[in-house]
């Protein structure tokens, strides 16, 4: 246990060293969910997605309508979201505070991009991430479709290359 304190109001923890963090004004238009559950490939009901910022304005009908679990970021100011959803605020930094492997995918908006970094160690192999068309597809992760607004890349199992070799009749030779 690291023995770290954060505060919690109206039900959301702060995981904020200062209590303060720049949540992005609630979007015009609502994010479609249906566009998000596309493009982060959801059809089991048992997944957990993270959804950073605007994408946050989803969460309540990709539960109700897909039965998946979302964990909501730094949700825009203003938005309402569902009592079903799990949500906190937190620094905008570069280590998602989320075990590995412990999601199914993740939506970054522009104010999270940081983030990206880090979601290949904490989206399951597999998993998909979805983020703004301009930002950087990161390390682990490979891109399976782009357009004018976003990006959707998987992500790829960590690989160790070793060459193996056996002996054969006293020669090695590679397999």
């Amino acid at each position: 246990m690291c023995g770290a304190e954060y505060a919690l109001r109206d039900g959301v923890a702060w995981l904020t060293s200062d209590g303060r963090v720049e949540r992005p004004e609630a979007p015009g238009a609502p994010t479609d969910p249906m566009r998000v559950a596309a493009l982060l490939g959801l059809g089991d009901p048992a997944a957990r997605v993270m959804l950073c910022g605007e994408y946050g304005s989803a969460a309540a009908a990709l539960e109700s309508a897909m039965g998946v679990r979302c964990l909501v970021v730094n949700a825009p100011s203003g938005s309402a979201i569902d009592a079903l959803s799990d949500h906190f605020v937190a620094e905008n930094s570069r280590a998602i505070p989320l075990a590995n492997g412990s999601l199914h995918g993740v939506a970054v908006d522009d104010a999270h991009a940081t983030w990206l970094a880090d979601v290949a160690r904490v989206v399951r192999v597999g998993g998909r991430v979805v983020a703004p068309s301009h930002a950087p597809v990161p390390k682990g992760c490979r891109e399976l479709a782009r357009d004018d607004q976003e990006w959707v890349a998987e992500v790829e199992p960590a690989v160790s290359v070793s060459a193996l070799t056996r002996l054969t009749r006293g020669r090695s030779t590679g397999t």
